[in-house]
């Protein structure tokens, strides 16, 4: 990998701020839950990037294409290309980032898009800056059988630049997901450049997740929202109730109780019409049943043997998780009697200071946001067989992880 991290890094205060000498950790936007704080921390105080003129640093704004690409070449000392035409019908030959440009083009790091534009506007995304880091860096990425991340296909043009950077700790992302289309921030190009740097320097960098607040605006109903507890349909409607909720969250919907009532019982008709029971139905069955099955939603995943950080890091990344447990293990002092055997809970949030776990628990109509300590929330989980059964089976702690409607992951036309 050539040695350019240095100065890559410190295109940032060039390109991506206006540069203000601030104190160390000076950042007023910015504290220790943010997830990138050591990243910039560090890169601040080597004097490497600054914030605006105002104080604050920004980690969310976006960089685009033609900054990154900038930042890229400018940081390797590659001698830009002057000369040449311009490749891009929307790139015009006098622009700021055109040499660069020109001689990423030249050199074959870069193809622009089906439409023969580059878009040097347009926010670029996680795919794309690892090629292009990639290219420059001259990573040896190769393909392999390993699949680090369920959205990035083995056979994607990206797939050998996540494995590199992932294999070299590069990458930041600790769980199932890495979100190749997700835009590059100022904090990601800052985590990226700061792991290089460390990577150059013999710094051991862990992911360590930090704990941070989370609270999904998820609507609440009870799996008897009126009460009605002597309905079958409803007194075992938990897993109904707790993917209806997270559907609906997830298309952007409201849910109101009397919508949740007729809901909750056409799901279960549905259940003994098309597969026998609807009596206390694992989460494999959930998945396939309600979730396929009835709401036909496709951003759902189960997770098997999953850890307590599992479920607050499908959180921090806005993700809505449904979990079976053992409800005789859950302090609710709203159970009839000791609680359900086999039950199903929403968790939509997570509070770093009393480490409890925020849910919309359907067992009770005071199930809105209650909480439970993260201690025995992990206690209680346990997935269970579909039908009425009176014993739980050897325990195993899953989730369904349920995405938003609007979250892509696939679709890239290149670079």
């Amino acid at each position: 990998m050539k040695n350019l991290v240095k100065n890559l890094a410190i295109t940032l205060v060039i390109t991506l701020a206006i540069p203000v000498q601030l104190s160390h950790a000076a950042f007023s936007d910015l504290s220790y839950s943010q997830q990138n704080y050591i990243a910039i921390n560090f890169l601040q105080e080597e004097n490497i990037i600054n914030g605006y003129p105002d104080g604050t640093f920004r980690p969310d704004n976006y960089v685009n294409r033609a900054e990154f690409l900038a930042i890229a070449l400018t940081g390797a000392n590659i001698e830009f290309d002057v000369m040449e035409k311009t490749p891009f019908p929307d790139v015009d030959h006098d622009a700021w980032y055109a040499p660069a440009l020109k001689k990423a083009y030249k050199e074959g790091w870069i193809d622009g898009y089906s439409d023969g534009k580059f878009k040097p506007e347009k926010g670029i995304n996680k795919a794309e800056a690892l090629k292009i880091l990639g290219e420059i860096q001259e990573w040896e990425a190769k393909s392999s059988e390993t699949r680090l991340y369920s959205d990035v296909p083995m056979d994607s043009w990206y797939a050998s630049y996540v494995l590199y950077a992932k294999s070299n700790n590069f990458l930041e992302e600790v769980g199932d997901f890495y979100y190749p289309a997700s835009p590059m921030t100022r904090a990601n190009v800052s985590e990226v450049v700061y792991r290089t740097i460390a990577k150059e320097r013999g710094i051991v960098v862990e992911n360590i997740s930090r704990e941070m607040d989370v609270l999904l605006d998820i609507p609440f109903a009870a799996q008897a929202p009126f009460g009605e507890w002597n309905d079958i349909r409803q007194s075992e409607g938990c897993e109904e109730a707790a993917i209806l909720m997270a559907v609906r969250w997830a298309k952007g919907q409201s849910l109101t109780l009397e919508e949740a009532k007729e809901e909750i019982i056409r799901i279960y008709e549905y259940q003994i019409a098309n597969f026998w029971t609807a009596h206390d139905t694992s989460a494999q069955d959930t998945l396939d049943w309600i979730v396929s099955g009835y709401f036909n939603y496709p951003n759902v995943k189960l997770v098997e043997n999953i850890t307590i950080q599992d479920i607050k890091n499908e959180l921090y990344s806005g993700n809505a998780v449904v979990v079976p447990v053992n409800g005789k293990l859950l302090p609710n002092p709203y159970f009839s009697g000791i609680g359900p055997l086999q039950h199903t809970i929403l968790i939509k949030g997570y509070d770093s200071k009393t480490k409890e776990f925020i849910t919309n628990d359907p067992g009770t109509r005071f199930g809105e946001n209650f909480r439970y300590h993260s201690s025995v929330l992990d206690m209680a989980l346990h997935d269970y067989e579909s039908g009425d059964k009176t014993y739980l089976p050897e325990q195993q702690k899953t989730m369904l992880v349920v995405k938003p409607w609007n979250v892509v992951a696939y679709g890239y036309t290149g670079l």
